[in-house]
């Protein structure tokens, strides 16, 4: 035999090899959830009800809305009213505490948060208790953008990418407070609901803005960086102030 057929008979054999071994492991055999956490207010009005959210770790797309199971441990106080997808919305009941859970199906995975029922109060009362907390929210973004325009700006890009990421942790974490803000009042109709719908979406807007002089000052605008996964911050629970 040939050494050109010799050598054309063992290259169809690794080929033929390569190709079973590539059918028998899935693509994404090697990527599975690792973690979840609960993304949300820790409290509600009694009579009211907020958004919890899933923060699937390293991916949202790794599991599918069906197999993410939502229960209350004390469904008296907190009421939970979408019991499966990424999401759900919970409902105070009582005054008092409750431990929300949340579980992937089929998996050990669970994340366990605590709610405070509060008694309920006006509207007027709540909506100048938010108004002063966006007040104070947007003195910090304005100190944060002052920072930033105070910031020499390295020559390096792993030097300017690590104070990037120090600013945008520090306005993230502002984000996520407004969000229980926004969620808090997302359910509501009139003209107060509507005055705090724009009071937050100023407040957002002004957010924003700074994000966007960050990533401009500093050259940076990688996706890669732009996710839960490189915020320390990440398993903070210090949602309400």
């Amino acid at each position: 035999m040939s050494k050109k057929k010799v050598f054309a008979g063992l290259l169809t054999t690794t080929l033929a090899a390569s190709v079973l071994l590539t059918a028998a492991v899935p693509a994404n055999a090697a990527v599975s959830p690792q973690g979840v956490r609960i993304e949300g207010a820790g409290s509600v009005r009694v009579g009211k009800t907020i958004e919890l959210d899933t923060d699937i770790y390293p991916d949202d797309d790794l599991v599918s809305s069906w197999n993410i199971v939502w229960k209350s441990k004390n469904p008296s106080v907190v009421k939970v009213l979408n019991k499966r997808g990424d999401d759900t919305r919970i409902k105070g009941l009582k005054a008092g505490k409750a431990k929300v859970v949340v579980k992937i199906k089929g998996t050990n995975i669970k994340a366990t948060k605590t709610i405070t029922v509060k008694k309920s109060v006006s509207a007027s009362s709540e909506f100048a208790s938010d108004k002063n907390k966006l007040k104070k929210y947007r003195k910090k973004i304005k100190k944060i953008r002052k920072q930033i325009a105070n910031t020499a700006v390295p020559g390096d890009a792993a030097s300017r990418r690590t104070i990037y990421q120090s600013f945008e942790r520090k306005l993230n974490k502002i984000d996520r407070k407004i969000d229980v803000i926004n969620d808090r009042w997302d359910d509501r109709w009139g003209s107060t609901a509507r005055s705090m719908e724009r009071a937050v979406e100023s407040v957002e807007n002004y957010l924003e803005s700074v994000e966007n002089y960050l990533e401009h000052r500093f050259d940076w605008d990688d996706d890669r960086y732009d996710d839960d996964r490189y915020d320390d911050d990440r398993y903070d629970n210090d949602w309400d102030d």
